[in-house]
C-alpha cells in the first residue's frame, strides 16, 4: 500500500473511510484489521504506523511519540491548535478531511468514517465497544449535553442512535453465537470529547464512530473473522 510519513493512506471511490490512529502503538493488529475491513467495504483507509502514545509500552524505543487520538482542540478558542502537535499528526487529519470530501461524492453527501482501536480483554467479556458520542442512561442513549457522566465533555452524537443500536445488535448476534462475547455502546469510551478523533467531524453531515476491539478479536488468527463481521454489519446498516 502507498506509504506516507505517518504510515499508509489509500483512496478508494467509496463513502467509507477506515482509520487506525494507534496502529503504531499498543493497539496491536489494528493496521491489519483496518486494511482488511477497508478492502471488504471497498473503502479508503488511513493508518498511523509510526507514532505512539506517551503511555505506550513501545514509547521508550520509539522516537516518534504523539497520540493521534488526542487532538489539540481548544475549548476557549474553539479551534485546533495544531502547532502543539507534530506536523505529521496535522497532516494525518488533513488527509482524513481530504478523503472525507471524496467519500461524500459516493454517499449522497455523507461520508462514513470508522475509527479502529484496540482495548484489553475484560471481565465483562466485552468484545467490541462502539463510541459515537453517547452512552446509556436510564435505558436511553444520551449525548454529552444530557448524560450526567459527561462532565466537561462537549462533543456531539456522531450518528443516528438507531443505526448504532442496529450495528450493535448485528455484531452481538454473531459474537454471542460464536464466542459468547458481548458488544457495548460507550461502555469503555463514549467518544464524546472534542479531543477524540471521532469528534474531528463535529458539525458536519458525516457519520463517525469508533470500534474498540478486544485483544481476543485482534488475534492474528481472527483478523479475517473480525473484519468480515464488522464489514458485513457496517454495510447492512449504512447501505
Amino acid at each position: 500500500m502507498p506509504r506516507v510519513k505517518y504510515g499508509t493512506k489509500v483512496l478508494r471511490n467509496s463513502k467509507f473511510i477506515i482509520v487506525a490512529p494507534h496502529a503504531g502503538g499498543d493497539d496491536l493488529h489494528t493496521k491489519e484489521l483496518a486494511e482488511e475491513i477497508a478492502r471488504l467495504v471497498d473503502g479508503s483507509v488511513i493508518i498511523n504506523e509510526e507514532y505512539v502514545q506517551k503511555t505506550s509500552t513501545r514509547s521508550y524505543q520509539n522516537p516518534y511519540v504523539e497520540d493521534f487520538n488526542d487532538l489539540p482542540f481548544s475549548d476557549e478558542q474553539h479551534e485546533y491548535l495544531w502547532n502543539k502537535r507534530h506536523p505529521d499528526m496535522k497532516a494525518f487529519y488533513a488527509d482524513i478531511k481530504e478523503l472525507t470530501e471524496t467519500a461524500r461524492k459516493y454517499g449522497n453527501g455523507k461520508a462514513i468514517i470508522i475509527y479502529i482501536h484496540g482495548m484489553d480483554d475484560n471481565e465483562t467479556n466485552l468484545g467490541i465497544d462502539i463510541g459515537f458520542g453517547a452512552k446509556y442512561f436510564d435505558g436511553k442513549l444520551k449525548g454529552a449535553r444530557k448524560h450526567p457522566d459527561a462532565q466537561n465533555n462537549n462533543g456531539e452524537i456522531r450518528s443516528k442512535p438507531e443505526d448504532i443500536e442496529k450495528l450493535r445488535a448485528l455484531l452481538a448476534d454473531k459474537l454471542k453465537a460464536d464466542y459468547l462475547i458481548n458488544v457495548g455502546i460507550g461502555e469503555r469510551f463514549a467518544a464524546w470529547s472534542r479531543h477524540n478523533g471521532v469528534q474531528y467531524h463535529f458539525g458536519t453531515s458525516d457519520y463517525s464512530f469508533q470500534l474498540e476491539i478486544s485483544q481476543f478479536l485482534r488475534k492474528p488468527q481472527r483478523i479475517k473473522y473480525s473484519s468480515q463481521l464488522i464489514a458485513d454489519a457496517v454495510k447492512a446498516v449504512y447501505k
